[in-house]
């Protein structure tokens, strides 16, 4: 229980519970956490420190939530290192753990996962029509994937589809 009766916001020992297990159902960063919490009522003082609490005793890891939601975003949703990159940081997650998450995605995985992407969307386009390249180009990268990358996967996958040096 979170609230007292009489409508008081809760202590701090109360703050630290319902924190600890709000980060205990799965990976958080400090800034949902510390959201979650302000809407909870928990005055800033004691979001603070409990913030600092969570972190020593292991609750938030920013490295680790940094990692564990590149990958689920890459192999769960498919999203490309541009969106990943995007959404770590608009969660304010420092620098050098949003680098260190990316490059822990396996190159030869994210290709193959971008030439699929490419491939069932030129497949539900139909006909190969010489607007295709530019809407497949929009689709993968709206799902977060490096324009020359792209690029050159499109030409692949459409010089497989039509048998054609070029399209």
């Amino acid at each position: 229980m979170l609230r007292k009766q009489t409508g008081e916001p809760p202590d701090a020992a109360q703050a630290f519970r319902k924190a600890a297990d709000y980060c205990a159902s799965q990976e958080r960063c400090l800034e949902e956490t510390r959201i979650k919490m302000k809407q909870w009522g928990i005055d800033d003082a004691v979001i603070g420190s409990t913030l600092d609490k969570l972190t020593e005793e292991g609750f938030i890891d920013e490295q680790r939530f940094a990692a564990a939601f590149a990958r689920g975003k890459f192999r769960m949703l498919r999203w490309g290192k541009i969106k990943i990159s995007l959404e770590l940081r608009l969660r304010k997650i420092p620098a050098g753990y949003v680098t260190k998450a990316l490059n822990e995605i396996d190159p030869a995985e994210y290709s193959g996962i971008l030439k699929l992407l490419i491939q069932k969307k030129i497949k539900s386009l139909g006909d190969v029509t010489p607007d295709t390249e530019n809407k497949v180009m929009k689709y993968a990268i709206g799902k977060g994937f490096e324009p020359e990358l792209v690029r050159s996967a499109i030409k692949e996958c459409i010089r497989q589809t039509t048998g054609y040096p070029e399209h």
